[in-house]
C-alpha cells in the first residue's frame, strides 16, 4: 500500500504519508480513512506527507476531494490540512493545486516546505 494513515498520539492529529505512486483510489481510500481515525479522535487537524510520492492522479481527482468527497464524508469545516512539500516537480504541482482547490471550497489547507513549518501553522 503506498500511504499509511496512523494517529499521531503526541501532535493529537491524524497524519497521511503517502509513498511513491499514488492512484485516486488510493488517494479516495486514504481520505476515508483519515476522516474516520479523525472522529475516533476527536480531532480535526491532519498532516499530509507527499515527501515520498509521485501522484499518478489526475487534477479532476484532487479537485474532487474537498469538492466532493469531504462534504461526503462531513468532514469539519474547521479542519486543518497540513501538507509538507513533496520532492518531484510534479507532485509538489498536485499538492499546490489541492492547497487551491480548497481554499476556494472554504476549507483551510496550506502547503509547506517542512513537518515543523506544517506542526506550527496546524497548533496557531
Amino acid at each position: 500500500m503506498p500511504y499509511e494513515v496512523g494517529f499521531n498520539e503526541h501532535d493529537l492529529l491524524v497524519e497521511v504519508i503517502f509513498l511513491g505512486r499514488l492512484t485516486a483510489q488510493e488517494l479516495r481510500d486514504s481520505t476515508c480513512e483519515a476522516f474516520e481515525l479523525a472522529n475516533e479522535h476527536n480531532t480535526n487537524r491532519y498532516l499530509v506527507d507527499l515527501v515520498e510520492t509521485e501522484p499518478s492522479v489526475s487534477l479532476m481527482a484532487i479537485y474532487d476531494l474537498p469538492n466532493h468527497q469531504y462534504s461526503e464524508l462531513q468532514v469539519d469545516r474547521n479542519s486543518r490540512i497540513a501538507v509538507v512539500c513533496p520532492r518531484s516537480k510534479r507532485a509538489l504541482e498536485v499538492a499546490h493545486f489541492y492547497e487551491t482547490a480548497c481554499l476556494n471550497s472554504g476549507w483551510q489547507a496550506h502547503v509547506f516546505a517542512t513537518r515543523q513549518e506544517a506542526l506550527d501553522w496546524l497548533f496557531v
